[in-house]
């Protein structure tokens, strides 16, 4: 597809050593796409870091971007230190699309590929064609959806009830509407606050998709519609799906041929049934659009019932949590490096 622009966020480097498997990526995500661009997005690492990537990636016909490094940002809970990459993401996302020549901008991190061209239908649809889906104007942040990869985009009323939490994890959309996600102010460590209900425990305020999201909303409407995972009232709930209806799309992984080998090997794929899946957004469409409510299916029921299932066990988990020396434990346990 040659009028479209793929970047590929985020380092390729850790502790100094190119990392094969991000070049292995690299060529897979190139050879689904042939005749698109292809930005990298990445850090200016020192000269002759830079000139290896060069050289490793030159076969696969890709633009380089080089941001300066905001770092991560840190907080101390106890003697367990809690780190985020969120201004890493917002400033090489933002670099990197900036430089796309397209109209249409598909964003993912440098330890993901694209295995085919899938998603090449659901551009055609959603993007270069009318869907004919509606939109509600007051919750409408972008000119057209978003096609959004569901890994994280957490469904309000699940079992991982995050509020105003898309996924970021692979993006489509037009490029002035990806530019409005990123253009925000970088986070500071304010971002880290203890937050507790009864199945329900953050060590953030915000977690990164939901800090993006919330404040690109900001930035259009200036108003701050959620102030944090402290806060959750009906109303709030209602807001996160108008808002997630009216500006994502959600498909699954294998829908859009994307592979984050990450979400099997770290994280087993944990929270499978917290996320919007279609027919989800399908629900909510139908019934803040035409106030229409569509019964449950025999799979909706089974994702009800594991819902609940889930909370149990995450009543535990968040008792177990709000202990300051089993937090800490687990923080130390399962900080991720590179």
């Amino acid at each position: 597809m040659k009028n479209l622009s793929i970047v590929i966020q985020g380092p390729f480097f850790c502790d100094g050593i190119l990392q094969q498997s991000l070049i292995d990526n690299l060529a897979i995500t190139r050879s689904s796409y042939p005749l698109s661009e292809i930005i990298i997005s990445t850090w200016a690492v020192k000269p002759d870091l830079i000139r290896q990537l060069e050289s490793a990636v030159k076969e696969w016909d890709v633009r380089l971007v080089y941001s300066p490094d905001p770092g991560t940002i840190s907080f101390d809970d106890g003697d367990a230190k809690l780190k985020s990459n969120i201004n890493r993401m917002i400033v090489s996302s933002l670099a990197g699309i900036s430089e796309a020549r397209n109209s249409i901008v598909i964003k993912i991190r440098s330890d993901s590929c694209l295995i085919n061209d899938d998603a090449i239908q659901l551009i055609e649809k959603h993007l270069q064609q009318d869907d004919n889906l509606k939109r509600e104007e007051g919750y409408s942040i972008f000119d057209r959806r978003v096609i959004n990869c569901n890994l994280f985009a957490r469904d309000a009323r699940g079992y991982l009830p995050y509020l105003f939490h898309p996924g970021d994890i692979m993006l489509i959309g037009y490029k002035q509407d990806l530019l409005r996600l990123f253009d925000i102010d970088l986070a500071n460590s304010d971002l880290f606050k203890i937050c507790a209900s009864k199945f329900f425990f953050s060590v953030m305020n915000f977690a990164p998709e939901q800090y993006i999201w919330v404040n690109c909303i900001k930035e259009k409407t200036g108003r701050m519609v959620f102030s944090g995972n402290a806060e959750r009232t009906s109303e709030l709930v209602s807001d996160s799906e108008r808002y997630y209806v009216s500006n994502y799309i959600p498909y699954t992984a294998e829908q859009l041929g994307f592979e984050w080998s990450k979400h099997k090997d770290v994280y087993a794929s944990k929270g499978l049934h917290s996320i919007y899946r279609y027919s989800d957004w399908l629900k909510l469409y139908n019934l803040y659009l035409f106030g229409v409510k569509i019964p449950l299916s025999a799979s909706d029921r089974v994702h009800v019932l594991i819902t609940q299932m889930m909370k149990g066990y995450f009543y535990i988990r968040t008792s177990l949590l709000k202990i300051p020396y089993v937090r800490h434990m687990a923080i130390k346990l399962f900080s991720k490096r590179c």
